[in-house]
């Protein structure tokens, strides 16, 4: 950040964050779904 005025840092940060909120919204809602399909495949496999 040497060299960066403050200025331009809190605006490197505003154009990133909502990159970085979309890597998490997809990280979760990926983690979610192997969740459910884990929960899923446990079910069958004991029920069968």
């Amino acid at each position: 950040m040497i060299g960066i005025s403050r200025c331009e840092s809190l605006d490197e940060i505003i154009t990133e964050a909502p990159k970085i909120e979309e890597i998490l919204y997809q990280r979760n809602k990926q983690q979610h779904r192997n969740d459910n399909h884990d929960l899923l495949h446990n079910d069958i496999a004991t029920t069968a």
